[in-house]
């Protein structure tokens, strides 16, 4: 006779839950964690000019954007979390199949849009449903530090692999870690974002009001869509300007690796001062390095230097990435507007290129960083505005809850 099998408990605050977002946010958004091993591969494969190699990022990031609007604006209240994010994954697996067996680079591109759109959905579901959960701040530390840790292994094992193997060896990785996602999303609940606003209503009786938060996250949003164009911008071609400056792939995967063991440092360390700091403290003190980072990236003609930049950069983006989503869930009392934050950031990662582009040559790939340094710079004055009129607005809240019991 067969028992019967209960299913997990699928809630906003189950563990279950923060570790399946953890998986999707390791495992959905590979196409862009790898994206330098991709483009250089695909250049050298496919003998691809400048122009062919950014129209790879910016059609693989325009897909994952729009993938993410969609789920944002009509979707993210609507629809059962796990059966989209097994359509997700599935899209996901084709996208890299057909990316292997592509015969030529109009079918590569198509291949690119399938598997973004996939990524879109995926990336935002593992994000929206960390951002749900009952410490998002601290949560999204310990993501940070968990992701990275997948990925220190594979920036070493991918340039290995690809070696060895060919370009077919990383979508060959890519549609492995798309059916973990499969296993990730049966533990998802049906709709965690209602499950948070029924949560939100009662735990205020309904006396918070989403257009009280409208001025801080226009601020701190487009601080985030500032510095997610950032990320755009220079992430996708360390590999590229690392080989303009005569290092291998191995090189770049070794440095990429390193930085992902600072970054595990990093996302525990901001988990831990969480509540020690201000957000503000912590975000503006950590832009402030990130830019002068980049600005080394963007000038220096040294490889070693590069690399030892591009080390503390992938660090430092990560440590940004956790804070600002923790910015978004905290300005936003409401949880309305920070539902957001994915699509946001997913917006941003897709302009990035294009911005670039439109502000450079082609194929200047470190004068991109450039461009990308100036954006750090504006993101760090945004949030900081941003931050400050959240904390107003939160001081006289308090007060008006106080005054009406």
């Amino acid at each position: 006779m067969l028992k019967h099998v209960v299913s997990p408990a699928r809630t906003i605050d189950s563990r279950a839950l923060i570790i399946a977002a953890m998986m999707l946010v390791m495992f959905a958004p590979n196409a862009f964690n790898f994206l330098p091993f991709m483009l250089g591969g695909a250049a050298e494969v496919m003998s691809l000019n400048d122009a062919q190699i950014e129209s790879i990022a910016m059609y693989e990031l325009l897909a994952t954007a729009l993938s993410s609007l969609l789920f944002s604006l009509l979707l993210i209240r609507r629809t059962n979390w796990r059966y989209i994010g097994y359509l997700a994954a599935l899209a996901l697996i084709a996208g890299n199949y057909l990316s292997m067996t592509a015969p030529d680079f109009d079918s590569f591109i198509i291949s690119r849009l399938i598997s973004g759109s996939g990524q879109g959905i995926g990336y935002s579901l593992g994000l929206v449903g960390m951002s749900v959960t009952r410490h998002p701040g601290r949560n999204f530390g310990y993501m940070i530090a968990a992701l990275n840790i997948w990925l220190i292994t594979w920036f070493i094992m991918i340039p290995e692999l690809m070696a060895t193997y060919g370009l077919d060896a990383l979508y060959q990785f890519f549609m492995f870690a798309s059916a973990l996602c499969l296993v990730a999303f049966w533990f998802y609940p049906d709709n965690g974002r209602l499950d948070k606003d029924k949560q939100i209503t009662e735990n205020t009786n309904g006396q918070v009001d989403k257009k009280t938060f409208v001025v801080p996250m226009i601020w701190v949003g487009g601080a985030f869509l500032v510095y997610s164009l950032s990320l755009g911008i220079i992430y996708p071609y360390i590999e590229i300007i690392g080989a303009d400056m005569q290092a291998s792939t191995e090189d770049v995967g070794l440095v990429l690796a390193v930085g992902s063991v600072m970054a595990v440092v990093g996302g525990i360390l901001t988990a831990v001062v969480d509540k020690k700091y201000s957000h503000t403290t912590i975000i503006v003190s950590l832009s402030i390095i990130n830019g002068a980072v980049c600005f080394g990236m963007a000038t220096t003609q040294d490889t070693a230097s590069f690399l030892g930049f591009s080390a503390f950069y992938i660090m430092l983006w990560n440590m940004m990435y956790a804070r600002y989503y923790t910015a978004l869930a905290t300005t936003d009392k409401s949880g309305y507007f920070s539902s957001y934050g994915p699509e946001i950031g997913t917006v941003g990662l897709a302009m990035g290129p294009i911005v670039a582009q439109a502000a450079t040559a082609t194929g200047d790939f470190q004068g991109q960083v450039g461009v990308g340094a100036i954006c750090i710079a504006v993101a760090t004055v945004m949030v900081f505005i941003g931050l400050n009129k959240s904390r107003v607005i939160e001081r006289n809240l308090e007060s008006t809850i106080e005054a009406k019991q």
